[in-house]
Formats: C-alpha cells, structure tokens, sequence
C-alpha cells in the first residue's frame, strides 16, 4: 500500500496554478490585498484603531471581515497588541482585546462567531476565545505560555490545533477542546529516523475552509517545508505529507478559496526580505487522503521536492498571507 501512494505522490510533482485566488497579507507593517497572480494590489485602510500598525489578519470564512492585531511604533513587541475585526476593506473595525493584553494570532472560528488569539503576558498567558463583539472571553484549558507557534480551528469550531513549545526546544502540534478541561492530546510528528525529537519545529497549524485539511510549516535539519493532513473518519488528523521547499524559513501558512492551494510566506534565503508563495495541491488530495490507509506505525512517504510559484507582491516584506473566500 505505501508504495501506490509514494508512486502517487512522486506522480503529483506537476503543479497546476489553476484559477487566481485573492490573499490579504501583510506588507511594511500595513494590511494588503492581492490576488495571487500579482494583480490588484491594494493597501486596506484601517480606520479608527489605536495602532498605526497592523499585522496578522485572519479573513473570515465568509469572506467578508478580518480579524488582525493593531499596534504602535516602538509599543508591544512587533505582531502583538490590541485585537480588532473589520470589514474587509478596513471599515467599521471593533476592538476584542485592548493593547495592553499583548496579544496575537486571531484566528475566526467557523461560523464567524468567535475569535481566538493567543496572550503572551507573564501573569496571564494562553489562548482565548472572545466573541465576535467582544465580552464572553474564555481561556481555552491547558493552553499557556509556550503555546505560541500558531493555533486554528477545526471540528466545526469545537477544537483547534495548536503548535507547542517543548521542555526541549522543539515545537510540536497539539489539539484540545475549545470548550472544557480535557487534557491536550499531540498529533505524531512523524520524526524522521535520522531525526531527534529536539530539532522537530512543526508550526503555523492552518486548517482548510472546509475543516477536512491540516497544513503546517515544519523545519528539521535538511528540511524545510510545509506538511499536509487529511481529517480521519476517527476525528484525528492522519500521517503527513511533506512538501520540501527551497526556502529558507516559513513565516505564514494559510488555504486559498477552495482549499485549491496553500499560500505561504517565507525567506528565500537568510536575510533576504519575505516573500509570498503558493502550491497548487488540487491534483496531491488523493495522495494526502490515501495516507488515511496506512497501516499503525507505518511511516509516511519521504518528502518530496516541490518548487512553489512566487506571488509578485513588490518590494518590501510580504508575509502573513490569509486566503480570501469568495461569498
């Protein structure tokens, strides 16, 4: 059986760019839209917020609000604030959580209900859930401090996905229940053979618009790339299939309208600015789904080559991309 799928996943090297889609992502600290062809790019203008820096947005499932931190120069640590949603052109923004609580990573639940943000503060620290006008914030159970390597919904917006910071330096993905005590349960992390588990960096967990599909940046050393995982019949996310790309570090991972393809951003190379990317992973669901069959305790296929298209966004740092659905 894990040959027909290594057969099948080797077969799936040609990848298609298909029709464009539209990200927003974030550009010299400002909020941008661009469809992923390079065409109509435009700054988002944000009004009324108390930062005049924005960074992280998370585009609803609907398509039609964003969710982004709001920050000031020389204030919180870059990518951490205040917590706002707006319409997606930037109107009618609602304030979530103040600047002082130093948060970050919003992520909209499916219905549009909820948000979740992590707080990277010393007393008080984990992900939350707040909802889509404020108040009714709950701290999501066993989450904490190091829980911050990126988080997202699934199961309807009844658990998320989370990646965690170890006792031994490496990050690993977790999933728990939005709502109770029950205890964190990992996602195996495949760790390849030669592989121990302190250089196992697995982050930036982001789940497809239509809940059945996990992407995630891993690093280990001669490896840096982006995972997928299909959805179980069990409810659990299964072996992965690992994209190995010529870049030099991911710094945001999302799905495009349609879960046709996966945006990232990343360095090309060291000290080089970030830049946007996506695959087309249309013609790899059959390999990914196929995984779902192998037997207990048998490994993945070994990472495959892919060469991403680059999104031409212009000069500057582009990164953070969030997949735009379409009403």
């Amino acid at each position: 059986m894990r040959k027909n799928i290594l057969g099948a996943a080797l077969m799936s090297l040609v990848f298609l760019a298909g029709c464009a889609g539209e990200m927003a992502f974030v550009k010299n600290n400002k909020i941008y839209t661009i469809k992923d062809d390079g065409d109509d790019l435009r700054q988002v203008n944000i009004q009324q917020t108390e930062g005049d820096r924005y960074f992280r947005p998370d585009v609803s499932h609907d398509g039609r609000e964003m969710a982004f931190v709001s920050t000031i120069a020389f204030g919180p640590p870059i990518e951490k604030g205040a917590i706002y949603r707006a319409k997606l052109d930037g109107t009618d923004p609602v304030r979530l959580a103040p600047m002082g609580t130093q948060a970050s990573t919003p992520k909209w639940s499916p219905d549009g209900q909820f948000v979740a943000y992590y707080v990277g503060e010393i007393t008080t620290n984990g992900i939350f859930q707040i909802g889509r006008n404020g108040g009714s914030l709950s701290r999501i159970a066993n989450t904490g401090s190091r829980c911050n390597g990126g988080h997202d919904y699934y199961a309807g917006g009844g658990r998320i996905v989370f990646s965690h910071w170890m006792a031994d330096g490496s990050y690993k993905l977790y999933t728990t229940a939005v709502i109770g005590s029950a205890m964190p349960a990992p996602i195996n992390p495949y760790l390849p053979a030669p592989v121990v588990t302190q250089e196992m960096f697995e982050t930036l967990p982001a789940v497809s618009f239509a809940g059945d599909m996990l992407a995630s940046a891993v690093r280990y050393p001669g490896l840096v790339g982006v995972r997928m995982r299909a959805m179980g019949t069990d409810g659990n996310w299964g072996p992965p299939f690992t994209m190995k790309l010529p870049v030099a570090y991911i710094t945001g991972v999302s799905f495009s309208d349609k879960d046709e393809k996966v945006y990232f951003s990343a360095l090309s190379q060291p000290g080089q600015p970030q830049a946007l990317y996506d695959v087309s992973i249309r013609e790899l669901l059959p390999t990914i789904t196929g995984l779902l069959t192998l037997p207990p305790g048998s490994p993945p296929p070994a990472p495959v080559d892919v060469t991403p298209r680059a999104i031409s966004a212009g000069a500057g740092e582009n990164y953070w991309p969030s997949g735009i659905p379409k009403p």
